[in-house]
């Protein structure tokens, strides 16, 4: 699953790994763990750039699938991390990495996504509590 130039703000991050030297000056990353909590009004912000990186589409507020998928994501927050009391705001996240020396290479500009959902069908402060 691709994930590429997608900027997500996250919370309680945790970067675990085995760093050994191998030949030379190379290193090798391996059982590499990213945890931490995304709340879920970043995750809906976020949702055009993270589908567009997924199925290149990008989903906004007023396709159809939309609420489906509000409804199955908005299910697995785990955490409350704004509130002291009420539902979870936020929802856990665990990702594994491996990683082996590179050669830098020239340096490529990404290019700009820009607005992937017009207004008013981007997401915006969505949260789990507001209606699509």
């Amino acid at each position: 699953m691709p994930l590429t130039n997608v900027y997500l703000n996250v919370r309680e991050l945790v970067v675990t790994a085995s760093i050994t030297r191998v030949a030379g000056a190379d290193f090798e990353v391996a059982d590499g763990l990213v945890s931490g909590a995304v709340e879920m009004a970043e995750l809906w912000r976020a949702m055009p750039e993270l589908t567009n990186a997924w199925l290149d589409q990008p989903l906004c507020s007023n396709d159809p699938a939309a609420a489906r998928l509000k409804h199955f994501v908005c299910s697995s927050a785990d955490l409350r991390l704004r509130a002291e009391e009420g539902a979870c705001d936020s929802a856990s996240f665990g990702l594994t990495f491996s990683a082996v020396g590179a050669q830098v290479g020239e340096v490529r500009e990404l290019p700009a996504l820009g607005d992937l959902c017009p207004e008013p069908f981007g997401f915006g402060d969505t949260n789990c509590d507001d209606p699509l």
